[in-house]
């Protein structure tokens, strides 16, 4: 599981790799809270090596994040190349993208610091 994982008991693992299946299935969000001596992340990532079909897109925006930066950062994570000037253009491709994905799983670090606008 890793070494980040090692603080985290299996049963624990486990719950979490079921509750993910579920967020998947329902393609919900789920906000991941850790310890600081666990890496959420990489709890999360282990738990998604479980979970058949998971494409994983890690975004990382710089704080407090605006809609345009989250896309600049969607569009480097995707490799969608150069954002495109209108901000409606750039979410339609990352949608797009999105979608073309059977079980896309965007990891947004930091998120409670976005801005409602660039969460949504």
């Amino acid at each position: 599981m890793g070494e980040a994982a090692t603080a985290v008991s299996d049963e624990v693992f486990s719950v979490r790799v079921e509750n993910l299946g579920y967020v998947l299935e329902a393609r919900a969000l789920l906000c991941v809270i850790a310890r600081e001596d666990v890496q959420g992340e990489a709890v999360v990532e282990a738990a998604l090596s479980r979970c058949d079909g998971a494409d994983s897109v890690v975004v990382t925006t710089a704080v407090p994040g605006n809609l345009a930066a989250l896309l600049d950062a969607f569009h480097a994570a995707l490799r969608l190349g150069a954002r495109p000037r209108r901000l409606a253009d750039a979410q339609r491709a990352v949608e797009n993208e999105l979608a073309r994905r059977s079980w896309p799983v965007v990891f947004v670090r930091d998120a409670h610091v976005l801005r409602t606008e660039a969460l949504q």
